[in-house]
């Protein structure tokens, strides 16, 4: 069985409906210093707020702990409480999530995260955060003194590592029970404080615990119900086309919330890789378009307004203008940069017609290498730079604590089997997710701010020039992405893996065609059912790259046909097959459909006619009309000039007349064939009563 490199999880919260009492922490949550003084607050909260259960006593304080109780109501219950000092900088009291507990309510005994260990900090409010859940806020705890030769920094870091390490082991245990796939360990992120995690998420909302993803996929939006059966290749990801991997190394944001613009710049180094078939690995300055293109800052932005940027402007490189991951004015740039990059636009996914679908995502991803890409509910943009979808036998790894690695192999029946995963590089480093890398499980229409780079790629200080290979010699080229250059020898298909001689162009679906092969018949058509006199458009489907097609139409004309893609006319009622045989070098293959097109005789107009049962009556009197049309009318539409109803759709209605006069009456009848009208005036008499 074949077997390829993923890394796979899943994120969604499941509650427990079982009560727990005294959910302790472990020792590393435990406050620190000496003389504890308790604020009791006995309050109930169901929203977030904020409270001043310190008064105005300007309280210094070396450690801060909290007891009460929390009920979560739903998948994404949420509590965060948290100590704002005079300077209103923010510290994390203590935070739960169902991935962090084994019940839907328990108790809190005196437990502490950042505040476990306070140097002096003068209080000022406490912020409570809900998400669909309910906190009963017992008290807070804190400790007045610190016990002589206390090093604070010390203990503070061996408390954070406790602290993690037991939430790892809760959310990994959890993830275990639930059946889930994704990893929690030690990141870049979860080293994080809380506010400086806060200025990095910005206005991103991610699933609680992802800063401690370490491999696996994760589900965004609402997962998928069913697996892809789509026809394009199962995997495609620019780390690895051609033996060489296009993606440039990863970056680091820090606390800046600049990823729309780290998915834009990140997108554009490796469309620079791909467009001149060389990995040049540009390191491209993210502050140029953080500081200069107007597409945000440091608290968010848009990734088509930076992609704007780089096409009109240009970006320079690192050295010219370094990132400081500060809002940063752009007169700080340098004048003499190295490098000038400018690329020829963006095609926009979802707001495009034609690219809406999971399989258009896929062929745009084929097509014009890695995008700017992004998830909604996520709020966060990333660079998009393959897909892989999900089959038995496929293994990935994960790093535990320690950084160990393990493998781990997706068996028969697991859920992800036949899902597709789309692989994006983050910009928080290479110690968050699998080396930066995060697999995402969502549906395509979650997928937003998302954008292909579109060629030339125009370098304005460098003269690079596109290098076309034939790097596996099959007689196939590989120049890039853009059109064939003019002293590109060979075939005007490229070479669909340039590291293979076995396998040529790739095919509609993005599969590469085997050059060894015999063909694999196949078609389709744009109609089964036709009345007598259309016409069939028949499409070649055929793999491993047929070179003569030979078409036999039963009942059609023409009966035979040569053309890859042949429109054949039908005129005689019937059901007829249709036989394909195609052939290359090195064999041929045939397709026959039996009784494939159903041609019927086209349905004939009607002809309107009718009588009725008198043509002269009294006032007040009826007639009784009966419907006479040929060809077999589907649909009647009378009308009776001077009569009650004045129109009628029954097919026989009977209508009374209470005016004297002389009346026209009207007929128009329909079927699948046209329709047809019959008009009389004068046709019915009406005297008055003798």
């Amino acid at each position: 069985m074949r077997k390829s490199v993923l890394f796979t999880g899943t994120l969604i919260l499941i509650l427990l409906c079982q009560f727990a009492f005294g959910q302790d922490r472990g020792k590393g949550f435990k406050m620190s210093g000496i003389d504890p003084e308790t604020v009791t607050i006995d309050q109930t909260f169901t929203s977030s707020t904020e409270i001043l259960p310190f008064g105005e006593n300007n309280i210094k304080m070396y450690g801060l702990s909290v007891n009460g109780s929390v009920v979560f109501n739903g998948d994404d219950s949420k509590v965060q409480i948290i100590l704002v000092d005079k300077n209103f900088k923010e510290y994390l009291i203590y935070e739960t999530y169902p991935l962090l507990e084994s019940a839907s309510s328990f108790t809190i005994n005196d437990v502490s995260e950042e505040t476990c260990v306070l140097n002096g900090v003068h209080a000022r409010s406490v912020k409570i955060e809900i998400t669909d859940a309910e906190l009963d806020l017992g008290g807070l705890t804190y400790s007045t003194k610190i016990e002589p030769g206390f090093n604070a920094d010390k203990v503070k870091k061996e408390k954070k590592k406790e602290q993690d390490d037991e939430k790892i082991n809760k959310i990994n245990k959890n993830l275990k029970v639930k059946g889930l796939h994704w990893i929690a360990g030690p990141t870049n992120v979860s080293d994080l404080s809380y506010s400086d995690k806060k200025k990095l998420f910005g206005q991103s909302t991610f699933p609680a615990g992802f800063e401690y993803y370490t491999g696996g996929v994760i589900t965004a939006g609402v997962p998928l119900k069913s697996a892809s059966t789509s026809m394009m290749a199962d995997d495609f990801d620019w780390r690895n086309r051609h033996g060489k991997n296009w993606i440039t190394p990863v970056t680091n944001q820090g606390t800046c919330g600049s990823c729309w613009d780290f998915a834009a710049t990140g997108a554009t180094e490796a469309l620079v890789n791909l467009y001149f078939n060389q990995q040049l690995n540009l390191d491209l300055s993210e502050q140029d378009v953080l500081s200069c293109s107007g597409g945000g800052d440091c608290s968010g932005g848009y990734p088509y307004r930076a992609l704007d940027y780089i096409t009109s402007t240009g970006v320079v490189d690192e050295g010219t203008f370094p990132y400081s991951g500060t809002d940063q004015p752009c007169t700080d740039k340098g004048s003499n940069p190295s490098q000038l990059i400018k690329i020829g636009g963006r095609i926009d996914f979802g707001y495009t017609t034609g690219y809406q679908t999971e399989d258009d995502l896929k062929r745009m991803i084929i097509k014009y290498g890695p995008l700017s890409g992004g998830l909604y509910d996520w709020s966060h943009a990333m660079v998009l730079v393959g897909y892989h979808v999900v089959k038995e036998g496929d293994v990935f790894y994960f790093r535990d604590l320690n950084l160990n690695r393990y493998w781990v192999t997706i068996g028969a029946g697991d859920p992800l089997i036949g899902v597709t995963v789309w692989i994006f590089k983050n910009s928080w480093s290479d110690l968050f997710g699998d080396n930066g890398y995060v697999y995402v499980e969502t549906p395509v229409s979650n997928i937003g701010w998302t954008h292909a780079l579109k060629t030339p790629v125009t370098s304005l200080v460098n003269n690079y020039e596109v290098v076309c290979t034939d790097s596996d010699g099959d007689g196939y080229y590989w120049w890039g992405l853009g059109p064939k250059p003019a002293n590109c020898p060979g075939p005007d298909a490229e070479d669909g893996d340039d590291s293979n001689p076995a396998l040529g162009p790739l095919d509609q679906y993005g599969n590469c065609i085997k050059l060894d092969a015999s063909p694999t018949a196949n078609f389709t058509e744009n109609q089964t059912v036709v009345d007598e006199g259309e016409n069939v458009a028949f499409t070649d489907l055929s793999t491993n790259n047929p070179v003569t097609w030979l078409w036999n139409f039963e009942g059609g004309s023409p009966s035979t046909s040569t053309l890859k893609n042949p429109s054949v006319k039908y005129s005689v009622a019937g059901n007829f097959k249709v036989a394909l045989t195609v052939t290359n070098s090195n064999g041929s293959d045939t397709k026959v459909s039996d009784n494939l097109i159903q041609v019927n005789v086209p349905p004939v107009a009607p002809v309107a006619d009718f009588s009725s049962d008198k043509t002269v009556i009294s006032r007040g009197g009826s007639v009784s009309f009966t419907d006479l049309s040929g060809n077999g009318p589907t649909s009647w539409n009378w009308t009776f000039e001077g009569g009650t109803p004045a129109t009628s759709t029954s097919q026989n209605p009977v209508v009374t007349y209470n005016t004297p006069g002389t009346y026209a009456v009207t007929l128009t009848v329909t079927n699948a064939g046209g329709s047809d009208t019959k008009s009389t005036d004068n046709y019915l008499t009406v005297n008055e009563l003798p």
